[in-house]
């Protein structure tokens, strides 16, 4: 069996809906898988003449750990991720989540999350009772997500490599997220890791 079917077929018994969608989806063209020094493997998305490398190119792990060392989850009872990608800061993040807490993470290409399915073996983080995963969600499935978790305390991470990759959706779907939310009572503790850095790649 391969790591694509593996994780699909752990995939399966947690969300049948987005399994069916990354079954039948073709591999996407624009995205490849590439090695890094430290042997793991990292996608590489194309964006007309250009390519963009998602994590780290050298040690991706590392890169995650950067990404959440002052971040501190124990306090959320949701924390909304932009940015799948290959998923080692979901990784990352997972052991220092509440057991009670939901991950809920966001991802624009369908081809991405088949490709990091047929790159890595994701079995323990697609098993997680507390990860939910959603691809290119619109107004309606968003506020379905929401609903369905608690979300009193929450906060937003950004991940920058699928932000330098696909800014404009990004921006456009944390926009979404915060009007969905505007219809909850909570307590929106960080509204966006990055939120600044965000918008001077914006205007640049």
């Amino acid at each position: 069996m391969t790591l694509l079917e593996r994780n699909l077929s752990v995939l399966k018994g947690k969300n049948p809906e987005l399994h069916s969608l990354l079954a039948a989806v073709p591999d996407d063209e624009a995205i490849t898988a590439e090695e890094t020094g430290a042997g793991d493997r990292v996608p590489q998305v194309a964006r007309g003449a250009k390519k963009v490398m998602v994590h780290s190119r050298f040690d991706p792990v590392k890169e995650a750990g950067r990404l959440l060392a002052d971040f501190d989850p124990q306090e959320y009872d949701l924390v909304i991720v932009f940015g799948v990608a290959f998923a080692y800061h979901l990784e990352a993040l997972l052991p220092r989540l509440r057991p009670d807490a939901t991950l809920l993470a966001l991802e624009r290409r369908a081809g991405t999350l088949r490709a990091a399915m047929a790159s890595r073996d994701l079995g323990a983080l697609l098993a997680d009772r507390r990860v939910r995963l959603a691809v290119d969600p619109d107004e309606e499935a968003l506020v379905s997500l929401l609903s369905s978790a608690s979300s009193y305390r929450i906060t937003f991470i950004t991940h920058r490599g699928s932000f330098q990759a696909d800014p404009v959706y990004y921006n456009n779907l944390v926009r979404l997220v915060k009007a969905s939310l505007s219809r909850k009572e909570v307590n929106i503790a960080t509204l966006a890791r990055f939120e600044k850095s965000w918008s001077a790649n914006i205007a640049r």
